[in-house]
């Protein structure tokens, strides 16, 4: 009976706590790009955690590179404030998880490949 027990009250721990797998927590550089012909962009970009950052006014060509983790949310948004163009790659430990292209005065284009794995 005793040997019993131990399992039954491992297993009812489990299930009591949600059975909530163990993952390990990954760390990725992601590194946002942006060139082309565009005098100024507005760029949006998010950094680990999910906080956003904006700038404005951003000569090209630009390139920002973050630490961020498993489940961040991945995300470039720019806005073309003058004529030309704009290229937006994404890139993950230097492997290109998403880009983008636009063109044309106050036009916008986003690269958002979502959640990190």
């Amino acid at each position: 009976m005793k040997k019993l027990l131990l399992p039954t009250l491992c297993l009812f721990t489990v299930f009591v706590s949600g059975c909530t797998p163990t993952t390990s927590t990954r760390s990725f550089n992601v590194t946002y790009r942006v060139d082309g012909t565009a005098d100024s962009v507005n760029i949006a970009y998010t950094n680990g955690g999910g906080n956003r950052n904006m700038l404005n006014d951003v000569k090209l060509p630009w390139a920002k590179t973050v630490s961020m983790t498993s489940g961040d949310t991945v995300a470039l948004v720019i806005q073309i404030k003058s004529s030309g163009t704009a290229h937006g790659v994404v890139t993950g430990d230097k492997k290109e998880i998403s880009s983008c292209d636009g063109s044309g005065n106050e036009s916008m284009v986003t690269c958002a490949p979502g959640q990190l794995p």
